[in-house]
């Protein structure tokens, strides 16, 4: 179980201090970057359809192969992150990401824009959470686990501010304004953000009661074929719970129409999965004296499971429905946070942007598979053996969790 966090830097968290000036900055940074990158193809997507009259396959494909550059590029960026520092890699990736946003705005086949797309990914994998987290442990490691919960909540606003935004802007213009007016806010706000906003490391003073010294940190507490083993087995968590929200996060609303909910009723049970995100990332602050990163894990990696089979057994009833949802947003909420946080519990702060790179390789990958391997399952078998299959995903990666918590307990032991 982690070191209990003391009353008073609790309540530092919320002060104006240097280390909560980064947080601030880091996360506005990554409510404007999720937002502009990740999300905006929602919106766009069905109009890019409309306007280049090409098969909404091929569309929803270039947006899993963003995904999948991003996962491959992962982790040479993230030993880019650990060698140069989180300024830098993060600046040079607003910058990629205005002009990669600039350059979709002028696409007009398919050949143009799937290149797009794949420069797209290795923007993403410079700016989003791996090099967030990244620049907080850089810069303060003894608070890391605490802010990186905080920073989660500010990305958790990215889509309730930008979806808006982007329709407002479609409603008024059309989609390649989107592209332009993002690649703006990517080049004049998040590039000076991240240049003039983050320092390269952690100062000496960061080194307290309340922070530990980062070399208390940096090397983990798993060691040697155990630490190996704890790096498969979490990456393999990780993996799962990807598979199962690239999947699930795409098709449940036709899912739940399948299964004989009201168009209506299907789009208010998606619309509970944000907030169940937000509210599961609340608790995870209120009780993280209590709860260790590893406990945080296996929580999320319990409910994933029990929320499909929800869904599975309750058919198209409402209330098994909302049951779902809940829990499914909730566990997704937990997981976002656990990846950072067990990740520099189990293998230190040293090489920490390296150590998310080789995380995010599979998962990445398996979270852009997902939606056509569902929706092929879906259509082939129909909802509920997609259902199952999400759910078997759910207990692979329990399992897997379970693995990895007795491992890092049995490392614990003395002698």
């Amino acid at each position: 179980m982690s070191a209990p966090y003391p009353e008073s830097a609790k309540s530092r968290v919320w002060s104006l201090s240097p280390a909560n000036m980064d947080l601030l900055l880091l996360g506005i940074g990554q409510i404007i970057s999720w937002g502009t990158t990740f999300y905006t193809f929602t919106l766009t997507g069905p109009k890019i359809v409309a306007e280049l009259n090409l098969p909404v396959e091929l569309i929803y494909g270039g947006y899993s192969l963003m995904l999948v550059t991003g996962g491959l590029a992962a982790q040479p960026i993230g030993r880019w992150l650990d060698h140069y520092g989180a300024r830098p890699v993060m600046t040079l990736g607003s910058l990629l990401a205005a002009l990669g946003l600039a350059l979709m705005a002028g696409v007009s086949g398919v050949w143009s824009y799937l290149l797009v797309s794949a420069f797209a990914g290795l923007s993403m994998a410079m700016v989003l959470y791996d090099a967030a987290f990244t620049a907080i442990v850089q810069i303060h490691p003894g608070s890391a686990r605490r802010s990186i919960s905080i920073l989660t909540l500010y990305g958790g606003f990215a889509s309730t501010i930008f979806w808006p935004l982007a329709g407002f802007i479609q409603g008024v213009s059309n989609w390649r304004t989107v592209y332009v007016v993002f690649a703006l806010l990517n080049l004049f706000v998040c590039v000076p953000l991240h240049w003039y906003g983050l320092r390269k490391r952690a100062p000496a003073s960061d080194a307290s009661p309340q922070n530990p010294p980062t070399e208390a940190l940096a090397k983990g507490r798993m060691h040697g074929e155990a630490r190996r083993w704890a790096m498969i087995l979490f990456a393999g968590v990780l993996t799962a719970s990807n598979f199962i929200a690239g999947g699930v996060s795409t098709l449940a609303i036709p899912a739940l129409e399948s299964l004989g909910m009201s168009a209506q009723l299907s789009v208010f049970v998606g619309m509970m999965f944000g907030p169940a995100q937000v509210i599961g990332r609340i608790c995870e602050m209120q009780f993280q004296e209590a709860f260790s990163p590893i406990l945080v894990g296996r929580i999320s990696a319990l409910l994933m499971p029990v929320g499909v089979a929800a869904l599975v057994f309750g058919g198209g009833a409402i209330v098994p429905a909302l049951i779902f949802a809940v829990l499914y947003g909730f566990a997704n909420g937990l997981m976002t946070i656990a990846k950072g946080s067990v990740a520099l519990d189990l293998f230190g702060s040293s090489g920490y942007g390296a150590i998310l790179g080789r995380l995010s390789v599979a998962t990445l990958v398996a979270r852009a598979g997902a939606p056509a391997l569902f929706a092929w399952i879906m259509h082939a078998s129909g909802t509920p053996a997609m259902l199952w299959t999400a759910f078997g995903a759910g207990l692979i990666g329990l399992a897997l969790m379970e693995v990895l918590a007795r491992l890092s307990a049995r490392q614990n032991q003395p002698g």
